[in-house]
């Protein structure tokens, strides 16, 4: 599908996943991977912030299933962000957001730095994009909702999840919020909010690729490609064509 080049970009924020067993103990593995980023010539200057999961002890973090992806630390400078953790690494990349080709260059420029040693293999690759649309969701899409008391309409307040298969090892999940009060973007330590809008955002998971067993393979930006087409695919065929095309973003 090709798709339109918007005059008014709508994504908020977008995050690349990589989730990963690794060599070493945990601790270990993150003082690896902050070592060789937070002291190179690309990130030294980036801001180093400790993470929430930081404060919990370390016993806890290896047992409890829902911190094994959490990063330990985060550095961040601007519109660009690290999550560091011993299973994952998080790439942000936030509004103004000007291309995938700057993504990717700024997720190999990350990689490139880190020591294979660590990896014992990649296991899951993921990309979301949360995307914020000023109107409801039933102005800006084609997707209807319908409730016992009818059609959603414009003002009321709706979170809905979706999941679908693309295929063997690929799967879309679609979040759509119609006129949340309670969005917040964290760049750099600063809080952004935003009221009022609603948010599509479209997360594309990759399981099945399995033997990567470098931070280098070529096969990991094949598969960000893939996913990045993915998400694509699945905001425009959401969007109605006049609100993206007209009144909204334009051509």
């Amino acid at each position: 599908m090709e798709y339109p080049k918007l005059k008014t970009n709508p994504i908020l924020e977008s995050v690349a996943e990589i989730r990963f067993d690794a060599n070493f103990p945990d601790d270990i593995v993150v003082a690896l991977i902050f070592k060789s980023l937070s002291t190179s010539d690309e990130f030294k200057d980036y801001a180093q912030i400790p993470q929430p999961v930081m404060q919990m002890p370390a016993e806890i973090r290896k047992v409890d299933p829902n911190l094994k992806f959490q990063p330990y630390y985060v550095l961040s400078k601007n519109n660009f962000s690290i999550g560091i953790g011993a299973h994952i690494l998080q790439f942000f990349y936030r509004q103004p957001y000007i291309s995938f080709r700057s993504f990717e260059e700024f997720i190999k420029s990350g990689l490139d730095l880190i020591d294979d040693s660590i990896l014992r293999e990649i296991n899951q690759i993921n990309l979301r994009y949360v995307n914020k649309i000023d109107d409801s969701l039933a102005e800006a899409t084609d997707f209807k909702l319908q409730c016992a008391s009818g059609l959603v309409k414009n003002d009321d307040k709706i979170n809905v999840n979706i999941e679908s298969n693309i295929d063997a090892n690929t799967k879309i999940i679609l979040n759509l919020n119609n006129r949340s009060a309670n969005v917040t973007i964290n760049a750099n330590g600063k809080v952004e909010k935003f009221d009022n809008v609603s948010i599509i955002s479209v997360s594309a998971i990759c399981t099945g690729e399995k033997e990567m067993s470098t931070f280098k393979d070529k096969k990991i930006y094949d598969i960000f490609g893939k996913l990045h087409d993915n998400t694509h695919d699945v905001f425009f065929r959401l969007v109605d064509n006049d609100y993206y095309r007209i009144k909204k973003f334009g051509n």
